[in-house]
């Protein structure tokens, strides 16, 4: 979720990754609000962004297939 934000709606997170995923363990249902309101018109990503997760998504599977 750290590297998601960052990369794909350009957030500039101002917390320590430490702290981070202390928090994102212990209130980890918030992921799923959290996901609902990436949803929401203003935070559609730009299909430039777009593209990119499904490029990164195809070269993830790329690397990990199983022969």
């Amino acid at each position: 979720m750290w590297k998601y934000l960052g990369e794909f709606h350009g957030t500039k997170l101002v917390i320590l990754k430490d702290v981070f995923f202390e928090f994102w363990q212990e209130f980890s249902g918030l992921e799923r609000t959290l996901r609902e309101v990436l949803k929401s018109e203003e935070f559609k990503p730009k299909p430039e962004q777009d593209s990119l997760r499904y490029k990164k998504a195809s070269e993830f599977r790329q690397n990990y297939a199983k022969d």
